[in-house]
């Protein structure tokens, strides 16, 4: 496919890499601060610190949930050449929804029985892997011309993300009516479901 020079195309066309590293730099800022809410111990011992499993638990959830998405992108990205504006503006959304998750951390940390708690942290999760699926058919739709492996690991894995989405969907139902963590332990789930998807279909 012919790639034209410069910042933008007669197409509406750009090369992925400038918006690729904001992308890049803003998750990894939203990554660095979850951990500036994690509380000192009130007791420098171990039972202070057990006093705090629910935040260390909360932030080690969210850290790596969040890695693990951003690995999955950089993944997909790796496969196409450029981006357009629908991409841009669906990226700024999943953007805004990752910030939400470091508040979203300390809400369900301070308040782990919560059914509120879970059930706002659940939303921001869901939101955030819907976010994702929508900007990965942008992707697609930009890159139309690429060959068709690409697009069909690109569209087999929006269809593992909405099976992802749906685990999250099921724990936060369970979260409200049963028992609150199930929203955390749902992200588990999922994130352990998309994994072994991910690989065993060779979507990396």
């Amino acid at each position: 496919m012919e790639r034209k020079e410069g910042p933008i195309s007669s197409r509406g066309k750009m090369p992925k890499e400038r918006p690729a590293a904001f992308m890049d730099a803003v998750l990894a800022i939203v990554m660095t601060i979850l951990v500036l809410d994690l509380p000192r111990p009130t007791v420098m011992s171990v039972a202070g610190f057990w006093e705090l499993r629910h935040d260390f638990f909360a932030y080690a959830l969210s850290f790596f949930w969040l890695g693990s998405m951003w690995v999955n992108m950089h993944n997909e990205w790796d496969g196409v050449e450029v981006v357009d504006t629908s991409v841009l503006w669906r990226m700024v959304l999943l953007l805004f929804c990752s910030s939400l998750i470091p508040y979203a951390t300390g809400v369900v940390s301070d308040a782990m029985y919560s059914a509120v708690a879970q059930a706002f942290y659940g939303i921001c999760v869901i939101a955030l892997t819907l976010a994702n699926v929508w900007l990965s058919r942008a992707l697609a739709s930009a890159n139309a011309d690429e060959s068709p492996d690409v697009i069909n690991r690109m569209e087999r894995r929006q269809s593992a993300l909405l099976l992802d989405c749906a685990i999250k969907v099921a724990g936060l139902a369970l979260a409200v009516f049963v028992w609150p963590p199930a929203m955390m332990v749902s992200v588990l789930v999922a994130a352990a479901f998309i994994t072994v998807v991910v690989r065993r279909e060779g979507l990396v």
